[in-house]
């Protein structure tokens, strides 16, 4: 499992990006343009105070990451929290977003930032699942150690992709 506690991450999504009156109702608006901001990783240690009131976060399978009031927006679920690599300049998805905290209407304003999936936690469920497809590659990465799992799987899942 890769440290990435106080690194840079984005975060990208089609998710909420501001609402407009409709009556007394606010809609929210989407963009028609992928959206994406920097975040801060959080440490686990940080992570599991802040979410401790609602005993929702597991350092085991989850990583949080916030910048102020910036994070995931509701509608971004199930997008890509990606790391760059210092040495490869290479973009590696570390988490899949999962959710956020506050009201409905300021999903995106929340000062908890976004909780989401540790990918490298799942890295042998996702290995089985794509061992069972047709198409498996075996891809040698020769990065830094805490990349390795990561960049792997990338290129397996880029070539079950092709696939299709």
């Amino acid at each position: 499992m890769g440290d990435y506690a106080w690194e840079t991450a984005i975060v990208a999504g089609h998710g909420v990006a501001g609402y407009k009156k409709s009556g007394k109702t606010q809609k929210p608006k989407f963009p028609q343009v992928l959206q994406y901001v920097d975040l801060r990783v959080q440490s686990d240690y940080r992570c599991s105070i802040q979410w401790a009131r609602y005993g929702e976060f597991n350092p085991e399978y989850q990583i949080c990451a916030k910048r102020g009031y910036h994070g995931p927006c509701g509608g971004d679920s199930g997008g890509p929290l990606m790391h760059r690599s210092p040495s490869t300049y290479k973009m590696y998805v570390i988490g899949i977003t999962s959710y956020v905290k506050g009201r409905s209407s300021t999903k995106c304003l929340t000062k908890y930032g976004g909780v989401f999936v540790r990918v490298s936690a799942y890295y042998g469920w996702i290995l089985k699942g794509l061992e069972k497809s047709e198409g498996w590659v075996t891809t040698r990465c020769e990065d830094h150690q805490h990349e390795h799992d990561s960049c792997e799987l990338y290129y397996k899942i880029l070539k079950l992709l092709e696939m299709y």
